[in-house]
C-alpha cells in the first residue's frame, strides 16, 4: 500500500544534504528502517530508498535524510523541488537493519558519509534503552564541514558522557591516524572487549563496500558472533561474473498469496519473479530490485528458486524459507510464495 506523507519541516544538514520531517506522527516504523519514495522522472517514475534519521521514542515526527548524489535523478529532485507543505508518495517502511529491542550489552557503530543516517536512528534508540550499557561510534568523513549530524552527535555525547563515545575520522586531517579508520585501530578497540561477553556485543555498519568489509572482517576476527554483525547495503559496484548461472528453460507456474488475494502467472526461467509480476500488474512490494533491502522478502512455500544476489537475508531467514523476489529465478515448479 502506498503512503502519502506531507512535509512538515526541511533541515539543511550540510551544503548537499537535507532532512525532511513529515507530519505523519502515526507512522509505524523501527529505527534503522527506510522509506521507498516514488519520484517523477520524465514521463515515468523511479523508486529510491532513504533511511529514517528519526526514531519513535525521542522524535515525535518521522524524517529521512537525503544526500545529493552526482547525476542522481531522485536526490536532485528531492533536494531541489520538495518544499514544506508538499505531499510525497512512498511505500510502507521496510528494512531489517534494526536493533532488537531485547538486545543487551554494548553497541558498536561504523559509519562513513551518509551511512550515518540509519545508524543515527539506531543510536538514539539505544541511548534511551536501559539494556544497552555502552555505545561506541566510529564515524568517517571527508571533513568536519561535510559531516552529517555533527552538532547533534556532539550534543548527544555531552548529554550521555558515560554511555556514548565517538571517534571521528576526517580524511582532510593532517594527522594520518585521524584521517582514515584502519584495522589496527579497530583491533585495538576490540582488544578492550576481551573480558566481556562477546554474545552481548552488537555491531552495525553502513558505508562504502570496502569500509563495511573492513568492519566485518575485524568484527568476526575479534570473536564476536556472526549473527551480531549487521550491515546496510544500498549500492554495490557490479563486477564481471566469471561463472554465469545457467538459467532453466521454459516457463514456470508461480502462485502468489498476498493480502488475502491469490495471483497466478507464468515466469520464464531467465526472469525474476518480481520482474514478471510487474509485467502482469501484480502488486508485489519492491524497492532496490538488487537483493539489498528486503522490501520484496516473502516466504517460499513450495518449488525451488535460484537467488542471484542476497545482501540482506540471514542464514536463519533462509532456513525459514524466505526469498527475495527481485533476484529469485524459478528453477523447479510449481512455485508458491506468500507475501507477509
Amino acid at each position: 500500500m502506498h503512503l502519502q506523507l506531507r512535509i512538515r519541516e526541511i533541515i539543511q544538514e550540510t551544503p548537499d544534504c537535507k532532512t525532511f520531517i513529515f507530519e505523519n506522527s502515526d507512522l509505524l516504523y523501527k529505527a534503522g528502517q527506510f522509506l521507498t519514495f516514488i519520484i517523477p522522472s520524465g514521463t515515468s517514475k523511479i523508486r529510491r530508498a532513504y533511511s529514517f534519521c528519526t526514531e519513535t521514542q525521542t522524535d515525535k515526527f518521522p524524517g529521512v535524510t537525503v544526500k545529493r548524489v552526482a547525476n542522481g535523478a531522485a536526490s536532485r529532485y528531492m533536494l531541489d523541488v520538495w518544499q514544506i507543505g508538499d505531499t510525497v508518495e512512498c511505500i510502507q517502511p521496510a528494512g531489517k537493519f534494526t536493533l532488537d529491542e531485547n538486545a543487551v550489552g554494548e553497541l558498536i557503530l561504523f559509519a562513513a558519509g551518509s551511512g550515518i543516517v540509519p545508524l543515527f536512528s539506531i543510536l538514539k534508540q539505544a541511548l534511551h534503552s536501559s539494556k544497552i550499557e555502552k555505545i561506541h561510534l566510529f564515524y568517517s568523513n571527508r571533513s568536519k564541514e561535510s559531516t552529517i549530524f555533527y552538532q547533534q552527535l556532539i550534543q548527544l555525547e555531552t548529554q550521555f558522557p558515560q554511555k556514548l563515545t565517538i571517534k571521528w575520522f576526517f580524511s582532510n586531517s593532517f594527522q594520518i591516524l585521524e584521517a582514515r579508520i584502519n584495522s589496527d585501530y579497530i583491533d585495538d578497540y576490540f582488544n578492550t572487549l576481551k573480558n566481556r561477553n562477546k554474545e552481548q556485543v552488537h555491531v552495525f555498519a553502513c558505508g562504502p563496500e570496502s569500509f563495511m568489509y573492513l568492519a566485518e572482517v575485524r568484527t568476526l576476527f575479534s570473536g564476536i558472533p556472526k549473527e551480531n554483525y549487521h550491515q546496510e547495503v544500498f549500492y554495490r559496484e557490479e563486477s564481471e561474473n566469471h561463472n554465469p548461472h545457467e538459467f532453466k528453460k521454459g516457463n514456470f507456474e508461480v502462485s502468489i498469496h498476498k493480502d488475502g488475494k491469490n495471483y497466478s502467472m507464468l515466469v520464464p526461467g531467465n526472469q525474476t519473479i518480481l520482474s514478471q509480476a510487474i509485467k502482469n500488474n501484480i502488486p508485489l512490494p519492491w524497492s532496490c530490485a538488487g537483493g539489498r533491502c528486503s522490501t520484496c522478502m516473502c516466504n517460499l512455500e513450495s518449488g525451488k528458486v535460484y537467488t542471484s544476489r542476497n545482501e540482506v537475508l540471514t542464514d536463519r531467514d533462509l532456513s525459514k524459507g524466505y526469498i527475495l523476489t527481485c533476484t529469485s529465478y524459478p528453477e523447479e515448479g510449481p512455485i508458491s510464495i506468500v507475501v507477509e
